[in-house]
């Protein structure tokens, strides 16, 4: 790990603690241990879709040049680089973020997959001002979406059985 990888896990560290000790200190444990896995995973995602972030931003507005794909799977059409690979591993990336936002939360669970939508919005516009070398993608955003409503829908298949058991509220 270089010192760039360094700042950004450090800075995701120091806010860990903070929203730990600030505002997990009232959950009951089944619902930090939910909280930390989300956010754990958030950190995941963000290594790997926007890293570096911290010394990248400092920077990050001076040479804007944005280059963005509008055409739905046009990699498919056009059978360019490894896009099956591409679309099972946006599906899969969040997944899980659909799954422990559903768990962290108590109520309004159904608001989920358009968080899900909403983040992937984000990175995608993010990635090309932070790493001029990446370009945003509208395929990454619907096939981000449909891992957001899999594992949205995963998480009410579980849902029975994640109470039964205890780890999680209502």
């Amino acid at each position: 790990m270089g010192f760039i990888e360094a700042v950004d896990l450090a800075i995701m560290i120091g806010v860990f603690l903070l929203i730990f000790f600030v505002c997990w200190r009232k959950w009951e444990l089944k619902r930090k241990v939910w909280g930390a896995l989300f956010y754990g995973y958030c950190c995941v995602v963000i290594l790997l879709t926007l890293a570096p972030v911290a010394v990248s931003f400092l920077g990050a507005f001076q040479n804007i040049s944005f280059s963005m794909n509008l055409v739905p799977f046009i990699d498919v059409m056009h059978e360019r680089g490894d896009y099956i690979r591409q679309i099972i591993l946006n599906v899969l990336l969040t997944m899980p973020l659909a799954f422990l936002l559903c768990a962290v939360l108590k109520k309004q669970r159904w608001i989920v997959p358009f968080v899900v939508f909403l983040a992937s919005v984000c990175i995608e516009l993010l990635q090309p001002i932070l790493n001029s070398f990446r370009a945003s993608d509208i395929t990454d955003i619907i096939t981000n979406t449909i891992g957001g409503i899999l594992g949205y829908l995963l998480f009410l298949v579980a849902k029975p059985l994640l109470k039964k058991w205890k780890w999680i509220d209502g």
